[in-house]
């Protein structure tokens, strides 16, 4: 079985983590309060403003 690396939310673009990595699923962000998400994958918000 081969493992990705898990994915960051960058306080930057607003996100934090909702719910960090594991080994069965991703690092979800979601945006900080007060923002609202412009981009979202399928790790959560990207970017918000």
């Amino acid at each position: 079985k081969k493992c990705f690396p898990c994915s960051s939310c960058d306080p930057g673009h607003n996100v934090f983590p909702k719910q960090e990595c594991s080994p069965t699923s991703d690092t979800f962000c979601e945006a900080l309060n007060g923002f609202f998400c412009r981009s979202v994958t399928s790790s959560g918000c990207t970017e918000a403003e």
